[in-house]
């Protein structure tokens, strides 16, 4: 989108704000700090474990979520591992909605997060080997300017036998990005309902959900589809949240990629739900 365009080319000449507060670095690099992580503090032939990708943002600065929105770029990171391992596509814990002037909305995430990816070890992992994994990671950081960001990191694991205990490691940082990951849509189905109306080229779901004290929806990136709108209401016996789609195929056979994140507050807390309208309603509706 153009706001994107904009935001982007703006790193190239943003300067750092001026005022009582410390100096900031006006780079990208020195905003956010990269690490990589693992669940475990050593494995074993043939298990799975946790990897993770940790940026630290400085304070009142953020970086975006898998789709960035009307404005940002995506953060994105690429992890290597020793030949035999098995590397899982990165999960994004939910980010929250930003609104700028104009009506731009981007999803972003502010002081930690951690992108988490399961790994399985190979079955002849030699015990007393080390295991050495990379990560490289790229970033739009912003408060009221924009600078662009890249980094990598290296974590070496011990490999030990296959009865031999293990540790967990940053448990309350992978506790955190786990707390905010979307669960299956059957986790909640028994309280939601999901219509559709409208056809492919403009399809609008409306999910219903009771009890819900406040509800937001966070659309996946998609070359095709883009979420139009969202209008949410709510009252006493729960909420609804009205999602207009826009669908533009790129080949005959494309369908609308209408999924995303629901985040549903009730009185027992906050919990993160996937959405495929493709899969959790019934057929359309005539209007």
């Amino acid at each position: 989108m153009i706001a994107t365009l904009l935001l982007f080319l703006a790193t190239s000449v943003a300067r750092a704000p001026q005022g009582d507060g410390p100096p900031v670095r006006s780079d990208g690099e020195g905003l956010v700090a990269l690490e990589l992580v693992a669940g475990r503090d050593a494995i074993r032939p043939g298990e799975t474990f946790e990897i993770g990708v940790h940026l630290r943002m400085e304070p009142g600065w953020h970086v975006y979520w898998e789709n960035a929105g009307d404005a940002g770029l995506p953060t994105t990171a690429r992890i290597t591992a020793p030949a035999g391992f098995e590397v899982g596509k990165l999960r994004y814990p939910a980010p929250e909605r930003h609104e700028l002037e104009g009506a731009i909305v981007s999803y972003i995430h502010h002081d930690d997060l951690l992108l988490v990816a399961d790994v399985r070890a190979p079955a002849d992992l030699v015990p007393g080997s080390k295991a050495r994994f990379a990560v490289e990671s790229r970033w739009l950081v912003c408060t009221d300017v924009c600078f662009a960001g890249s980094g990598a990191d290296d974590l070496e694991l011990d490999v030990v036998a296959p009865g031999r205990e293990t540790r967990p490691a940053k448990a309350e940082l992978f506790a955190a990005a786990h707390a905010r990951m979307p669960r299956p849509w059957s986790a909640i189905a028994a309280s939601a309902s999901v219509t559709r109306t409208g056809d492919d080229a403009a399809p609008v779901h409306k999910l219903r959900v009771a009890r819900a004290r406040a509800l937001e929806f966070f659309p996946s990136p998609s070359e095709t589809t883009t979420l139009a709108s969202r209008t949410v209401k709510v009252g006493e016996a729960g909420g609804t949240v009205e999602l207009a789609w826009s669908f533009e195929p790129r080949t005959p056979a494309d369908r609308p990629e209408t999924r995303g994140v629901l985040h549903v507050r009730t009185a027992e807390g906050d919990a993160w739900y996937s959405f495929d309208g493709s899969e959790a309603g019934p057929a359309p509706e005539k209007r």
